[in-house]
């Protein structure tokens, strides 16, 4: 299984440009990154591992902040369909050169491989 693939799928029905990477500041539109930050071999079997956990930063980008809070739920609605268990997340601001915000949020999550 592709984790990076997964990621995608999952967020595939928001209709956003879904970019495996970092933000785009040359991207004006609403937007989201993921990256996979972490992985390590799960639960054991006869000195086997039998599961691999993926730990994934989604962040959401955008100028618009009526999209913020719906947005914010559709991620965690569709990655929970997709498998993925919600870790933790943050709201921030950012001040841009040209006085507008840009509201970045941030979602970690795990997602357990069966191998």
């Amino acid at each position: 299984m592709d984790i990076i693939e997964l990621v995608a799928e999952s967020l595939e029905p928001l209709n956003l440009d879904v970019i495996y990477g970092w933000y785009d500041k040359n991207l004006n539109d609403t937007h989201i990154t993921y990256l996979e930050f972490d992985n390590s071999e799960g639960e054991f079997a006869n000195d086997e591992a039998t599961t691999e956990e993926h730990y994934i930063t989604v962040d959401l980008w955008t100028k618009d902040s009526s999209e913020v809070t719906i947005l914010k739920k559709e991620i965690k609605r569709l990655l929970k369909l997709g498998g993925f268990f919600y870790q933790d997340g943050a709201d921030q601001t950012e001040p841009q050169t040209d006085g507008s915000i840009l509201f970045h949020i941030t979602t970690r999550w795990l997602y357990e491989e069966n191998l």
